[in-house]
């Protein structure tokens, strides 16, 4: 996910401000931090980042143990104020709750203008507790606040394999409905079953204002595509027929289409016209989904299952999936 030059490699600067190796930490856009990161680089680190010349837009975190107080009371204080940056990885390691929330309560009050946000394998932290409930209740309100989609924007939030569960999405799905500048969500390798994906893909479509969602990855979890999953997808064909003119004399200035059960959405709601202009690209790999199925053509999808094949893709678009006899050799090889 992350492609790091030898420059990027985080080195310590000193304490002198004003010393030449300071100001050329100063200068890097990138800063990678790994396993060796202790909490005296976590003092120095926070010093630049706070520093009004720091250029640094992309910081990664990958395998730290932030049990340290340096963790809570610096680098938090110091993502917060960084005015320079756009984009925060964290990638495994030992976190806590507190310090997890306190990263996204900084940037939800303080620093509106990170637009990227990727967390990977938090599931559990130093007293095996559980970090999906911090995590969506993070950023379910980060997605719900003003200033986190106005300025400049909030463009895309990853959790990869952070054990989330179907439960889980509820706030995910509050700040989905009113959120108007994210445009990419990332659920991969979690254990979301297919309430947990019409959950959020409803919120989506039922957005009060006009949602800008043009990716989404469930890749690698517990959706099985049912019935009541299979009818949210083809209402949003229907939808799309709607919004490109083809049925508008027929029809009024909103429609009203049922998407079956899901956790905190209604089951019918207005729809206004304005929803989406652009495709769809949902991304659904390694699911264990029961029945092949076709998409409709306004998706842009790679693959629905390996399970079942290759589908038939033209231009990005699946247009088919093979039958359940061509496809258990495929699946075996």
């Amino acid at each position: 996910v992350v492609n790091n030059d030898e420059d990027s490699y985080y080195t310590s600067p000193g304490i002198r401000q004003t010393a030449p190796p300071f100001m050329i930490a100063l200068q890097k856009t990138n800063v990678y931090c790994g396993y060796k990161f202790e909490s005296l680089d976590c003092m120095m680190l926070s010093s630049l980042l706070k520093h009004k010349q720091c250029r640094t837009s992309r910081l990664v975190l990958h395998e730290i143990d932030a049990r340290h107080a340096n963790f809570e009371f610096d680098l938090i204080t110091a993502i917060s104020q960084c005015r320079s940056l756009r984009s925060l990885y964290i990638l495994s390691g030992v976190w806590t709750n507190t310090a997890i929330s306190g990263i996204f309560k900084g940037i939800q009050e303080e620093n509106p203008r990170l637009c990227d946000i990727y967390i990977e394998d938090m599931k559990f932290d130093h007293k095996n507790c559980n970090y999906s409930d911090t995590l969506t209740t993070n950023v379910g309100i980060l997605l719900k606040n003003y200033f986190n989609y106005a300025v400049p924007c909030m463009n895309s939030i990853t959790l990869h394999k952070c054990g989330l569960r179907t439960e889980d999405v509820l706030p995910l799905v509050h700040g989905l409905q009113i959120n108007s500048s994210i445009r990419k969500l990332i659920l991969s390798n979690n254990l979301i079953e297919d309430d947990g994906f019409i959950s959020i893909y409803s919120a989506i479509m039922y957005n009060a204002k006009k949602t800008q969602v043009h990716l989404l990855d469930f890749n690698c979890n517990l959706i099985k595509l049912q019935e009541p999953m299979r009818k949210c997808i083809d209402n949003f064909q229907i939808l799309c027929e709607i919004n490109h003119g083809k049925d508008l004399k027929n029809s009024n200035s909103n429609s009203t289409i049922g998407t079956g059960t899901g956790i905190g959405i209604d089951e019918k709601k207005e729809i206004p016209l304005s929803f989406m202009k652009f495709p769809l690209e949902l991304y659904l790999l390694y699911n264990p989904i029961i029945v092949p199925y076709e998409l409709p053509l306004n998706y842009k999808i790679r693959s629905m299952c390996k399970l079942f094949g290759v589908p038939k893709i033209d231009d990005g678009i699946v247009t088919g999936m093979k039958s359940n006899s061509n496809t258990n050799t495929n699946s075996n090889s």
